[in-house]
């Protein structure tokens, strides 16, 4: 991912902004999706920056891919004892006020506040909910690559084939079609196994006219995609059908309400209305939708309790799910961006589909 030029000096302008609003002098990370999102080295270190020095202070393992990638003002490897290093680097900020992300490690605050900053820990996330045009290149390829991937394994399904083989057959082929890894740990259940919203995948095998769920995700240049479809195997299922197509009612209502400001409280909602008019809402035990990036759960949150308003630039999934104890679940999910109007990332069909 090429970070250089204006687009660089977007992100940094956007994190002057956010230690001005904190009344903060100094931000220090060692979370590496964001040392890649400021410096474009997706490597493990410390990335320190203020308004007069950016310095990224990694380890002799990462000094090649450092070097090769890394943007920032600064290199500094560490020759000999990382954490004795750090620390005499750390002093030269000492008393300054230090902004660090509430995702840190316990260890990254305490060796800060050793070397005498004044820490405070804000939701550095946030900086990251508007997306770029190379975000979202790098999204959209994502998704392209888990489509096509989940399509092709479908050509393997077969009676006596289990969930773990399924998903192994997925994790190949996105790495196959240029993926550098699973976005997250794939999901891939059949029959009852279906029901639980975050089922683990097993040595169940497939049976006919069983219901497969895979919910998969592929991660291209840092970027996430995320998308989550079911299909019967062998024959039909008027029950299953009918439910399905009232989830992707469900979704279609909450697009209808994308619009620039609305609560994503409100698109919650709308999806939740459209299934009670099914007597299916008490079915739906979890958010609507999470934003999607360099992690896979990210801001905005699309739920009943969510704060944020809806805002151009913001990616994130629609995902409505119902679930039947001992019996089987359904869910259908894709990924959106927002510039106006709502854009639809995923191009796999809707409907349920009979393989």
């Amino acid at each position: 991912m090429k970070i250089d030029g204006e687009l660089r000096k977007n992100r940094l302008r956007k994190l002057d902004d956010f230690l001005e609003k904190h009344k903060a002098d100094i931000y220090l990370t060692t979370l590496v999706h964001e040392i890649y999102y400021f410096t474009g080295a997706e490597v493990e270190g410390h990335y320190i920056y203020c308004r007069d020095k950016e310095i990224l202070f990694t380890s002799k393992i990462y000094e090649e891919d450092a070097k090769k990638n890394s943007l920032s003002e600064i290199l500094i490897v560490a020759e000999k004892d990382y954490t004795s290093e750090l620390k005499e680097l750390l002093i030269e900020f000492s008393t300054r006020k230090c902004l660090i992300s509430d995702q840190e490690r316990v260890q990254t605050l305490n060796l800060a506040k050793k070397s005498k900053l004044r820490v405070k820990t804000a939701n550095t996330a946030s900086l990251r909910v508007i997306k770029d045009e190379v975000e979202l290149k790098s999204i959209k390829k994502a998704y392209e690559i888990i489509e096509k991937a989940i399509f092709d394994s479908l050509k393997q399904v077969k009676e006596g084939i289990s969930e773990l083989e399924l998903k192994a057959e997925i994790a190949y082929l996105v790495r196959k079609y240029g993926g550098s890894d699973d976005s997250f740990n794939h999901i891939v259940a059949f029959g009852k196994n279906s029901s639980l919203p975050h089922a683990k995948s097993s040595n169940k095998k497939l049976k006919f006219g069983d219901l497969i769920l895979i919910d998969a995700g592929a991660k291209y240049k840092g970027y996430c995609s995320d998308i989550t479809r079911c299909f019967l195997f062998g024959k039909d299922n008027k029950e299953i059908r009918e439910k399905y197509e009232s989830l992707v009612k469900a979704k279609q209502a909450a697009v209808e309400r994308l619009e620039e400001g609305i609560s994503l409280s409100a698109v919650d909602e709308a999806a939740r209305k459209k299934l009670e008019d099914y007597g299916l809402d008490k079915y739906f035990t979890h958010g609507l939708g999470h934003g999607l990036g360099l992690e896979i759960h990210e801001e905005p949150a699309i739920s009943r309790i969510s704060k944020a308003n809806l805002q151009s630039g913001m990616v994130f999934t629609i995902e409505p799910g119902i679930y039947f104890e001992g019996k089987f679940g359904l869910r259908t999910e894709d990924g959106y961006t927002f510039d106006k109007k709502p854009i639809k990332l995923s191009k796999f069909p809707d409907e349920i589909l009979v393989i």
